[in-house]
């Protein structure tokens, strides 16, 4: 049997995780409802977006590394997800300076 605070602990990550794919799922409808009133704002939806997901991710894992040290796979999915909006954000800055020729 596991101590009540581990499955408290578990019960806050599973609703994180609730919570943050509900988010998303629903940003997706409304982006699906209403494409043409959100375009002229998309890119600073977009962006605001991963600046609040990186902000969020973060703060938690500096959090949970004042507990313990994170497993590999966690760091694994931290640093990926670092570099791929990273990865992300520089070909979007290629896209904008390069203007329509390089699509």
């Amino acid at each position: 049997m596991q101590p009540p605070d581990s499955r408290l602990e578990q019960r806050r990550k599973a609703f994180d995780t609730l919570s943050t794919v509900g988010a998303g799922v629903a940003g997706i409808g409304l982006g699906l409802l209403l494409p043409a009133a959100l375009k002229p704002i998309a890119g600073w939806l977009l962006a605001i977006g991963l600046i609040a997901h990186l902000w969020g991710m973060f703060g938690r894992h500096r959090l949970d590394r004042q507990q313990r040290d994170p497993t590999w796979w966690e760091g694994l999915l931290y640093w990926g997800c670092w570099a791929a909006i990273i990865a992300f954000g520089l070909y979007a800055l290629w896209r904008v300076l390069a203007g329509p020729q390089a699509s």
